[in-house]
């Protein structure tokens, strides 16, 4: 299964085998900036530039839940522009919620948990029936892109800072920190099976394996022409897989 997310706010499930659509889902008001598949295919989830993130059963397209960030509306006191999009977060303010693009999404490998991330400069942990769990400060820029370790225990962040920040995936305490782990944006992230290794890749052009005990970078690939923007790893862990804005894929 593959969940696509269109400029106009739609979302599609489409059969990875025969590219048959299954699912036509509208939901979002503004270009949909991510999707996430669980690991056991029920769900899919998509994070808008509406400031939204939802979750969607992926056999029947059910909405499952659904959570809005700032936008002056269901308690929200912040002061809005005329667009109505927030210019700052009060601090009174009850919403739990991006106040920008939501950027980035993730499924915990349990399905349980999500974490999103956005323009703000938020990475925020939730139930994945939208009860927020934790709300990680720590990039100074927006953040791009999320990974969790296989194992559960990890979620890692990257964002326009250069930076990748090492979180506990449980409670969103931070564990480690990444300065300038790229010389540009850090765009991806993606774990091997064994959660022992993480991909990055950045704005550089460059991908990175980092060892994810001890934070040295074990390797530095070279190819892309333009940033890369999905990493994958192989289910043996021994071959990594890159797309680029250079409209490459390369193993």
């Amino acid at each position: 299964m593959l969940a696509i997310g269109s400029a106009k706010g739609h979302l599609s499930a489409v059969d990875a085998a025969t590219g048959e659509e299954r699912l036509s889902l509208q939901g979002h008001t503004e270009p949909i900036r991510c999707v996430a598949l669980s690991q056991d295919g029920m769900k899919m989830a998509s994070g808008s530039w509406d400031r939204s993130w939802k979750i969607w059963d992926a056999r029947t397209g059910d909405l499952l839940s659904s959570l809005q960030g700032h936008d002056g509306n269901h308690g929200c006191c912040c002061d809005m522009d005329e667009g109505g999009r927030c210019k700052a977060v009060k601090a009174g303010c009850q919403v739990i919620g991006h106040s920008k693009h939501v950027n980035a999404i993730a499924f915990a490998t349990s399905g349980a948990r999500v974490a999103t991330a956005g323009s703000d400069h938020a990475v925020i942990l939730w139930q994945a029936t939208g009860e927020p769990v934790s709300l990680m400060a720590g990039h100074t820029k927006g953040v791009l892109a999320l990974a969790f370790s296989n194992d559960g225990a990890q979620l890692a962040s990257g964002g326009d800072d250069k930076s990748i920040h090492i979180w506990n995936a449980f409670n969103g305490d931070p564990l480690r920190t990444l300065a300038n782990a790229h010389a540009r944006g850090v765009t991806a992230l993606c774990y091997s099976p064994c959660s022992t290794r993480l991909a990055s890749a950045g704005g550089d052009r460059l991908l990175k394996i980092w060892d994810a005990e001890y934070w040295e970078p074990l390797l530095t690939l070279e190819g892309h022409e333009d940033r890369a923007l999905t990493l994958a790893f192989s289910p043996d862990g021994d071959s990594l897989a890159s797309g680029g804005d250079d409209r490459s894929v390369r193993p």
